[in-house]
């Protein structure tokens, strides 16, 4: 299944994995565990809040449809 949802790139590191576990390994090895792109979403969530205010002419209702995307 992991072969079906990757480019060719990618799928040339992962193509002599025999199984999903090896392949996500490698995955893994290549482009990081991800905890460093948690915490880089993690700090623009934040910053988004931070500035979060409702804008000119922005309906309550939809201001609220804002706060809840985030």
């Amino acid at each position: 299944l992991i072969y079906q949802c990757v480019n060719s790139k990618i799928f040339n590191k992962i193509s002599k994995a025999s199984t999903s576990k090896e392949a996500w390994e490698i995955l893994i090895k290549t482009y990081g565990d991800g905890e460093k792109n948690k915490k880089v979403k993690l700090q623009t969530l934040r910053r988004q809040y931070e500035l979060l205010c409702i804008k000119e002419k922005e309906s309550i209702a939809d201001y609220f449809d804002r706060i809840r995307e985030l």
